[in-house]
């Protein structure tokens, strides 16, 4: 029986699951909540000339932007947006599950529920959707105030407590999610690809296509091909 070394890059992560697929063997990793996989060829493999570590191809879950205060400052553009842009960071693909976002508004409409004043009607509704629901719901209890001496409306102060409000919505959004989201098993699917099940959602190893490589290519600083010059030039100028 010979001993496979695992990957340096697995220091201080999770061995979650190991599968042998095509000849290679997978193991299923979670860094801290993140979903790696490495595939190493075990067919090709000589482990008595094979460095300890070494050999192994590392695929990981494609980077998401936590949702902070500071992240979402950046999509801010003016008050009048603030309600469609946090909406629309929320429901993005991939960001937060269904499971996650219904478990976040029911948390919300139970807190607001406990507020000394009545429950705004936002809150006793029935909805078709949770698309409709959340905008509906988030900020309901911020309401547009008047100044005590000159009672003119308090705009900056109304805009400022909804956006907290908000932040503090998408902030509960993500406690629900990394509470939850953890790697845990491979399979394999009816064309044996590749398959990774997490708490939240599954997901399927993709084929690098052309478009896909020049990606990694232009974001590892590797360069691409001389016929993709334009495409280089245009990623430094982005970037």
């Amino acid at each position: 029986m010979e001993t496979i070394d695992a990957s340096h890059k697995s220091a201080h992560a999770h061995l979650q699951d190991s599968t042998v697929i095509n000849g290679h063997l997978h193991t299923l990793w979670d860094h801290q909540g993140q979903a790696a996989i490495e595939i190493l060829d075990i067919s090709m493999l000589d482990i008595s000339n094979e460095p300890e570590g070494v050999g192994w191809c590392i695929i990981l879950y494609p980077f998401e932007p936590d949702l902070t205060p500071a992240y979402l400052d950046k999509l801010f553009l003016s008050p009048s947006l603030l309600m469609d842009m946090f909406f629309s960071a929320i429901m993005h693909l991939g960001i937060f599950s269904t499971y996650t976002l219904c478990t976040t508004i029911d948390q919300y409409t139970n807190v607001c529920r406990l507020l000394p004043s009545s429950p705004p009607a936002p809150l006793i509704m029935s909805y078709v959707s949770l698309g409709e629901k959340i905008p509906t719901m988030v900020g309901c209890t911020v309401t547009l105030s008047h100044d005590t001496q000159t009672g003119a409306l308090l705009y900056n102060k109304y805009w400022i407590s909804l956006k907290q409000d908000w932040e503090g919505f998408i902030a509960c959004c993500c406690a629900v999610k990394h509470s939850m989201c953890w790697s845990l098993a491979l399979g394999m699917g009816p064309h044996r690809e590749v398959l990774v099940a997490k708490r939240e959602h599954t997901g399927t190893l993709a084929v690098k296509d052309l478009p896909l490589r020049l990606h990694h290519h232009l974001h590892t600083d590797l360069g691409a091909e001389p016929q993709f010059a334009v495409c280089e030039i245009t990623w430094n100028l982005r970037t």
